[in-house]
């Protein structure tokens, strides 16, 4: 992709800001934890608890557990509760059954 002058000098989208600041701090979080699970899991199911493993996992969990504090102190959400989720579907499925049963 060529870098376009004019694009890089404009304002970031919402999408944009929220891609660089967020999805890619969550992605290196969930790298981590799947390396905590490794290290749980499968490396000392395989060869034993080992002292280079338990220093290892009590390095990456240090880690996410700091990544993961500060990203949710950046974050700007509001929770949403389970039922009023479970409202919008029904309410989309009922109105989807409602367009197909007249078609």
């Amino acid at each position: 992709m060529v870098n376009n002058p004019r694009r890089t000098a404009q304002v970031a989208t919402v999408a944009e800001k929220s891609d660089n600041n967020i999805i890619q701090k969550f992605g290196r979080l969930f790298t981590f934890g799947m390396f905590i699970r490794m290290l749980d899991t499968t490396q000392t199911a395989a060869i034993g608890k080992s002292p280079i493993l338990a220093t290892a996992h009590e390095t990456v969990r240090t880690a996410f557990d700091k990544r993961s504090t500060e990203l949710e102190t950046e974050l700007d959400y509001t929770v949403i509760p389970i039922q009023k989720l479970v409202r919008v579907q029904l309410g989309s499925a009922l109105l989807s059954a409602g367009y197909a049963a007249t078609r």
